[in-house]
């Protein structure tokens, strides 16, 4: 807000921290960053909790497109376990001003987000996590649950995280209060549950949307569905969200 108008979120900034959620299959993925200022720019990427950084040079009004490992020490880079920390937060600073749109693709799962820099982030949020798939043969000829997740990342130290999920995850009941400290690059994964009859056959899964997320400091967050069914298609949601409280 400036003078009594809302002039909506600034996009563009020197420092961001993003993080990557489980495509529908992370065999093969094509996970890349891609950077543009209206200044010549020298950004630094990293993944500070997993010994990994590259530095780029960013063309004034051109893109500049930066591959992402898949996997690092051992660590799958697009973050795997749901109810769960990992050291997966991505670091990106600039000496000038650049916007960053982070891109996770295979064939038939693919999707883009515009990440929001560090100043901009909030302490509470409202998710949007679409309900993903389950059963998938009618879809793919892989037999691979996919379902809403959401990922917080962590921008400080000593961070408290409490999330209360709108739909059951993995490992919590819905509106159960979910309570985590997190160290400064440190994520957690909230992935949604999927139900198996007897047969261990999946049968059900939910819509994470609505599910509430507080920090005592700034975190970022992603909202999305490893592979959500949109009319006859499948395609990988990764939404970003954020609600300053």
């Amino acid at each position: 807000v400036k003078d009594g108008k809302f002039e909506g979120l600034d996009y563009s900034g020197k420092e961001f921290w993003l993080a990557f959620m489980q495509n529908f299959s992370n065999e093969n993925l094509d996970q890349k960053l891609f950077l543009t200022g209206t200044k010549n720019a020298t950004a630094n990427i990293s993944y500070p909790l997993l010994g990994w950084s590259t530095t780029v040079s960013v063309v004034a009004n051109q893109v500049t497109s930066v591959t992402i490992p898949n996997k690092l020490a051992g660590v799958v880079t697009a973050t795997e376990p749901g109810d769960s920390i990992s050291p997966t937060g991505l670091y990106v600073t600039s000496d000038e001003e650049i916007s960053i749109y982070g891109y996770s693709g295979i064939p038939m799962s693919t999707d883009a987000y515009l990440a929001i820099p560090r100043r901009t982030l909030g302490r509470s949020y409202v998710v949007t996590a679409p309900v993903g798939i389950y059963n998938p043969l009618t879809v793919s000829t892989v037999l691979t649950n996919a379902p809403a997740e959401f990922i917080v990342i962590a921008t400080e130290n000593n961070t408290t995280v409490k999330i209360i999920p709108s739909a059951p995850t993995e490992k919590y009941n819905r509106l159960d209060t979910i309570q985590v400290k997190l160290s400064k690059g440190q994520t957690y994964l909230v992935k949604a549950r999927v139900d198996f009859d007897g047969a261990g056959v999946a049968t059900n899964t939910y819509d994470l949307t609505g599910s509430r997320v507080f920090a005592d400091k700034k975190i970022g967050l992603i909202g999305g569905s490893q592979c959500a069914l949109i009319p006859g298609i499948t395609t990988y949601s990764s939404l970003l969200k954020t609600l300053e409280s």
